[in-house]
């Protein structure tokens, strides 16, 4: 059916590249990065200048444990569909592989919509030890400092807009997983 790796080895060390990416700290490897490309290589500015170099290494940092979970979850959904029974009945029946690919890499990819969209509200919850790390001004450090000089207003004004922005986004996920997926549909 599908061709598949042939060498364990390549698969092996593939998943275990997964692996590491998946579960490294965000906050770890951003140290790492601002030690290995800011001070040892000089390729990167280590702190944030207001330019778009200074933020490729926290794109980097956030993007990598990302793209191992998206990964990973792909493969396993890739693995789960080439076993289904339709996809059998299509191959002995003569369908083109370009066709059944079509079909095999369609359904597998349905499921990481809803995922991509939690790592998206991750994201925007959740890159405050990043800013930190980076010295990055944004939203997560201006809530930090409202909490540490205890601005209530602006502690409710930046909740309430997450919370606005969390909301849109899930619904945008809905709007978009309804049409991918015809199945879905709104109930009457």
């Amino acid at each position: 059916m599908l061709k598949y790796i042939k060498n364990k080895h390549i698969k092996k060390f593939g998943d275990f590249l997964v692996g590491i990416c998946i579960s490294i700290p965000s906050f770890w490897l951003g140290i790492i990065f601002m030690f290995v490309f800011g001070v040892i290589l000089r390729l990167f500015s280590v702190g944030y200048n207001n330019s778009f170099t200074s933020l490729l290494l926290p794109c980097a940092v956030i993007a990598i444990p990302n793209i191992g979970v998206i990964t990973r979850y792909i493969k396993s959904n890739l693995e789960y569909e080439m076993r289904e029974e339709y996809i059998k009945y299509l191959f002995v029946n003569g369908m083109k592989m370009k066709w059944l690919n079509l079909y095999i890499l369609k359904n597998s990819i349905l499921p990481v919509v809803p995922l991509a969209g939690m790592m998206v509200i991750d994201l925007i919850t959740g890159i405050v030890i990043i800013e930190q790390i980076f010295s990055i001004p944004g939203i997560g450090r201006l809530l930090i400092t409202s909490v540490l000089t205890r601005d209530i207003p602006l502690i409710q004004g930046l909740i309430f807009y997450t919370s606005v922005v969390l909301v849109l986004i899930n619904f945008f996920i809905d709007i978009i997983y309804s049409l991918i997926d015809p199945r879905i549909k709104e109930e009457k």
